[in-house]
């Protein structure tokens, strides 16, 4: 059950609430509805669907409690309204649906990863990598001997 059922409106005819063809307005054309919507439970809910609906959009007819008019006067109130044009509908329209973010790529097998330099400083590849960088330092003829070996030893 919604607000809808609870309106004193129901079984009403549409032309209480909405012009008829080629019908303008004029004073008094709405009392009936006015009558209505003021002893309505829900004329609250009502006003409040109304207002959502016409944002940006605009309406005809009696809804609320109010005419069109009034209530596009308290939408250009309380929102930043920006009346509708051909332009900016199609422009919204045109608007390309933004994807979602891919998930992140997992490492290359490859990748310089800490779990793979754990596990390399943990293999007899690096002690013999280790043995000949030692050899090579105790090198007498490299220049950079002293710099090497101080780099293994913070390592």
């Amino acid at each position: 059950m919604t607000w809808i059922d609870n309106a004193a409106c129901v079984g009403e005819p549409s032309s209480t609430f909405y012009l008829g063809d080629g019908e303008h307005m004029r004073p008094g054309r709405f009392d009936r509805a006015r009558d209505l919507c003021s002893a309505c439970p829900v004329r609250q809910a009502c006003l409040d669907d109304a207002l959502e609906l016409e944002k940006g959009w605009g309406s005809h007819g009696f809804r609320g409690g109010l005419t069109a008019d009034e209530r596009m006067k308290i939408i250009r109130r309380t929102t930043q309204y920006r009346k509708p044009t051909r332009k900016r509908v199609r422009a919204a329209k045109s608007k390309p649906e933004q994807k979602p973010a891919p998930p992140p790529k997992p490492p290359a097998p490859n990748a310089r990863t800490p779990e793979r330099y754990e596990a390399w400083r943990a293999s007899p590849a690096y002690a013999m990598t280790l043995a000949a960088y030692e050899a090579i330092t105790d090198h007498p003829d490299l220049a950079l001997a002293a710099r090497r070996r101080a780099l293994l030893e913070a390592a």
